[in-house]
């Protein structure tokens, strides 16, 4: 029962990129004045380079992703932040229009093409990797990498750094999208970890943190997760894949013991 609400779970954030049609929406309108446009000039070689440094964090996560033993558990969370991401970027691109920030949208802008399918499907993963995916993954190698090699952590954040300073002078995005984005992804990501750590249901319930909507979304995304902060291990994918195919139980992280149940034991 829990798989078929995830799976529904994360098709209806996946249905949001809908919304991406907005972008389609083309407008000759001048750049809005930007305090970094005023004294960096267009850098167009720094899009492609963004888009590299965008690539390559995720990879990064990706290998993570293969090597660590809550694999399923990670994918889970980083597919859910991700998708929130995306889904309040989509509704802020349906409700304001902004004019693009380069200097001649005419020659950086794509032509009005006719409405297709597979161009709609390519511009939304286009997007979709650039405007989530790389603070998100810098963010969760950091949280998810074992202690021992911690120090890597360091890579991930500064091709995250590169690839959002490439945006702005690129004229890709505007400064306040990449601040408000930035902040925006350490919330989200930092809310909802604290809120799994939290290592009782029903402690859950009475934190603070209960009371934005988005977390009664997270409590049933992770009712068949035991609390607790997931114990950073790496093992070989083909190790996971032979316990599900011999009938082994999977491997489950650790529960941390509640400060209230040592302190009332």
């Amino acid at each position: 029962m829990t798989d078929s609400r995830l799976i529904i779970l994360e098709t209806t954030l996946s249905l949001m990129n809908t919304l991406k049609y907005s972008s389609f929406r083309q407008t000759e309108r001048k750049s809005l004045p930007d305090i970094l446009f005023s004294f960096v000039p267009e850098q167009e070689w720094a899009s492609w380079v963004g888009d590299y440094m965008v690539s390559a964090t995720f990879a990064c996560f990706v290998v993570l992703l293969g090597m660590h033993q809550s694999r399923a558990i990670i994918a889970r969370r980083f597919m859910f932040i991700a998708g929130t991401l995306y889904a309040f970027r989509a509704v802020t691109l349906l409700i304001t229009q902004l004019p693009p920030g380069y200097e001649n949208n005419n020659l950086r802008c794509r032509e009005q093409v006719n409405f297709t399918f597979n161009l709609f499907i390519s511009r939304i993963v286009e997007q979709g990797i650039r405007a989530g995916f790389q603070v998100t993954s810098a963010l969760s190698i950091a949280y998810y990498l074992p202690h021992k090699w911690r120090i890597l952590q360091w890579i991930p954040h500064l091709m995250a750094l590169i690839g959002m300073v490439c945006m702005i002078i690129s004229r890709t995005h505007y400064t306040i999208d990449i601040f408000i984005g930035y902040w925006l992804s350490n919330f989200i990501f930092r809310v909802y970890h604290a809120f799994c750590e939290v290592d009782i249901f029903m402690e859950r319930r009475k934190s603070v943190l209960y009371g934005l909507w988005m977390l009664w979304i997270v409590e049933w995304l992770e009712d068949d997760i035991v609390p607790g902060k997931v114990e950073n291990k790496f093992e070989l994918p083909l190790d996971g894949f032979l316990r599900f195919f011999l009938g082994s139980q999977a491997v489950k992280h650790h529960k941390q013991i509640s400060i209230v149940s040592v302190r009332f034991a």
